[in-house]
C-alpha cells in the first residue's frame, strides 16, 4: 500500500514540476514576445518597425501551429495518466510510458519556443536588443511583473 502511495505521490510531484517548468518557459516566452498582437509585454517597448512586427508575428504563428499537436497530445496523455492513476490496479509500465511521452512533447514545445526567442532576438537592432536585455534585467532585479510593464508608460 505504501509503495503504491509513494509511487503515486512521485508521479504527481513529477507532473507538477514538469508543469511548472513548462509554465515558466511559456510565461517568459509570452512576456518577451508580448502576445499575439505584440502590443503588451516587453516587445512593444522596443519600438519595432512595422516590418519587424509582421515578421515576428508570422514566425510566432508558425511556432504555435507547429506545437499545437504536441499541446493537444500532452492534454490527452495527462487525461490517460490520471485515469491510470485512478484505476484499481495502476499499470506502472503504462504510467512510465505516459510520463515519457508527456516529457517528450514538453521538450519539443520548449525547444521550439526557445528557438523562436533566439530567432526573434536576431531580428532586433543592436539598440533594441540592449533595451530588451535591460528590461529583462530590471524586471528580474526589481521583481516587476509583466502586468506592471504593460501598464507603464513608454
Amino acid at each position: 500500500m505504501f509503495k503504491k502511495f509513494g509511487f503515486t505521490l512521485f508521479v504527481i510531484i513529477f507532473l507538477f514540476s514538469a508543469n511548472i517548468s513548462l509554465l515558466f518557459v511559456s510565461k517568459v516566452f509570452a512576456e518577451v514576445r508580448g502576445g499575439k498582437e505584440l502590443n503588451n509585454g516587453m516587445v512593444w517597448r522596443l519600438d519595432l518597425t512595422k516590418e519587424q512586427k509582421e515578421k515576428i508575428s508570422a514566425q510566432e504563428d508558425a511556432v504555435r501551429k507547429n506545437t499545437l499537436l504536441s499541446r493537444q497530445s500532452i492534454r490527452d496523455l495527462r487525461n490517460q495518466l490520471n485515469a491510470e492513476l485512478s484505476s484499481e490496479n495502476p499499470d506502472k509500465v503504462k504510467i512510465n510510458s505516459l510520463i515519457d511521452s508527456i516529457s517528450k512533447d514538453m521538450t519539443y514545445i520548449q525547444k521550439q519556443e526557445v528557438s523562436f526567442m533566439l530567432w526573434m532576438r536576431e531580428q532586433l537592432t543592436p539598440d533594441q536588443k540592449q533595451k530588451l536585455l535591460t528590461l529583462i534585467k530590471n524586471r528580474e532585479q526589481t521583481g516587476i511583473s509583466s502586468e506592471e510593464i504593460k501598464s507603464s508608460p513608454q
